[in-house]
C-alpha cells in the first residue's frame, strides 16, 4: 500500500506482490486438501520473503531519498 501510495512501485515489486498471491493461494489450497504443514510451512515462508522483499525496497526508497 505505501508503495502504491507513494508511486514509487516498480514492475520488481508488482511483481513480488504477485508472487506473494500465488503463495498465499498455494498455502490455503494445501491446508483446505492435504494439509501436508511441511509443504504449507514452505509456501508460507516464500510468501514472506516476498513481503520482506518488497518492504526491504520500500525502506531502501526512503533512505535513499534522505526522508531518514
Amino acid at each position: 500500500l505505501y508503495l502504491f501510495v507513494t508511486a514509487t512501485a516498480e514492475s520488481v515489486d508488482v511483481f513480488a506482490a504477485w508472487l506473494f498471491l500465488l503463495f498465499r493461494i498455494i498455502h490455503s489450497a494445501i491446508h483446505c486438501t492435504v494439509n501436508i504443514v511441511m509443504a504449507r510451512f514452505l509456501a508460507y515462508c516464500a510468501a514472506a520473503l516476498a513481503l520482506w522483499f518488497m518492504l526491504g525496497r520500500a525502506i531502501w526508497g526512503v533512505v535513499q531519498t534522505g526522508l531518514v
